[in-house]
């Protein structure tokens, strides 16, 4: 994403947010996310540092360069949550890998990975296809 876009969401938060500008942090978090070649990106930072508020300036930023967001968080609840707070779609990442096992096909032809599932306890297993 071009910086200039990066900093033009910034610009509006703050400017919409005087009283709780983005911190040093935050713009670190919402440029690495923006101008990463990965395609899968974390942050991992304690409750209230202002990870949803990063998210929320990333997403502005994300969709004014005309791309779409797929956020992921921990759990279910956390998603909707997070959902809700930045106004894009997001899912449990146990719905992602889910997702992916299923939809991948195996690394070497005749071998893979299935899920399974007992008492609502996940894991996956190797098997032979």
């Amino acid at each position: 994403m071009p910086k200039p876009i990066v900093a033009q969401a910034v610009h509006a938060y703050n400017n919409a947010n005087p009283d709780r500008p983005l911190n040093a942090g935050q713009i670190a978090v919402v440029e690495g996310f923006a101008t990463s070649d990965l395609r899968v990106r974390t942050v991992d930072a304690p409750a209230g540092s202002g990870k949803t508020t990063a998210m929320r300036v990333l997403t502005d930023a994300w969709h004014a360069s005309g791309g779409t967001v797929l956020g992921l968080a921990p759990t279910a609840a956390a998603a909707s949550v997070l959902g809700e707070s930045i106004s894009a779609r997001v899912e449990a990442i146990d719905e992602l890998l889910d997702v992916l096992t299923h939809h991948t096909p195996p690394p070497n032809p005749g071998t893979g990975y299935r899920r399974r599932c007992r008492n609502g306890y996940c894991r996956s297993t190797r098997t032979h296809w």
